[in-house]
């Protein structure tokens, strides 16, 4: 099943860990990243598992 972009990024593109609060498994990190990590997860289940292999920092003289 093909997925609007926004969902794959959400899903794929995201600083978030995870963490316990109160005994429950949560996740930890920016509140809209979450968010957008939570829709993909609703909008499907299909999604193969990855692991995060690298990150460009922003930079403004990198455009």
């Amino acid at each position: 099943m093909r997925h609007h972009p926004l969902i794959t990024v959400a899903r794929y593109c995201h600083n978030l860990k995870q963490g316990k609060r109160e005994g429950k498994q949560v996740l930890l990190g920016d509140p809209i990243e979450v968010a957008l990590f939570e829709l993909a997860q609703i909008a499907s289940t299909a999604y193969p598992e990855h692991t995060h292999i690298a990150e460009i920092p922003f930079d403004t003289d990198r455009k």
